[in-house]
């Protein structure tokens, strides 16, 4: 079987008065089936008036639907006293079912005809890992073998008591810049050894001179004593 055809209707009509709202009935068992008390109403506003816009019904497609355009108290209260268009009823034919479109089927009081057009419906798109809430906003499912996540738990438990998982880490990091700042600066002195290291070539050779003065000076004294 073929699947049905939403149809909404639009009807521009200006001949109301307060209270009063415009119906769609026809020959579809959705439509009222010529029965003014199960006629489709449809609805305006402030902002859209005289434009007249029913809700979307499924039609059976492949199928000729005949309906005439009606004027009665919006709460179906007085059907007796509706006002029907003149002229012949309107015929709207329905093809197949092509999915995800949805038809408008538009007409003004008092005037013959039928203009159809096809909506593109959006159809929701189904995202793998993903539940959609009632507001239609997604959320990102856990792991899909059920094994609790660790990282995820400790930062929830963290977030929970109101602690800041990074909190002790940048402390610490401030502790140490701070003591870099505060400590005075030392230059290191070198030692005896260092110094002998460092000494320049010509400091040696003045030295080693000396030493040698030295020693020519205790051999004089020893020859002097031995004469």
């Amino acid at each position: 079987a073929e699947s049905p055809v939403a149809v909404e209707f639009h009807v521009a009509c200006s001949s109301t008065k307060a209270g009063d709202a415009v119906f769609i009935c026809g020959s579809a068992p959705e439509l009222g089936a010529w029965q003014i008390q199960g006629a489709l109403r449809c609805a305006t506003s402030a902002e859209t008036f005289p434009d007249w816009a029913s809700e979307a019904v499924l039609l059976q497609p492949s199928t000729e639907v005949e309906f005439k355009v009606a004027i009665m108290p919006a709460d179906g209260s007085a059907p007796q006293s509706a006002t029907w268009e003149a002229g012949a009823n309107r015929a709207l034919r329905l093809s197949e079912n092509r999915g995800a479109v949805r038809l408008a089927a538009s007409c003004a009081w008092g005037e013959p005809g039928v203009t159809c057009r096809a909506k593109v419906v959006e159809v929701p798109i189904e995202t793998e890992g993903c539940d959609a809430d009632a507001d239609g906003e997604t959320e990102t499912t856990g792991p899909s073998d059920g094994a609790p996540d660790a990282d995820a738990d400790a930062m929830r438990t963290g977030e929970a008591d109101g602690e800041d998982q990074h909190a002790p880490l940048e402390d610490a990091t401030a502790e140490e810049e701070l003591a870099k700042e505060k400590a005075p600066s030392e230059v290191p002195t070198p030692s005896p050894q260092h110094v002998a290291q460092d000494a320049s070539p010509a400091a040696e050779l003045e030295a080693a001179e000396a030493a040698e003065e030295e020693g020519a000076k205790d051999r004089a004294a020893s020859d002097a004593a031995g004469q």
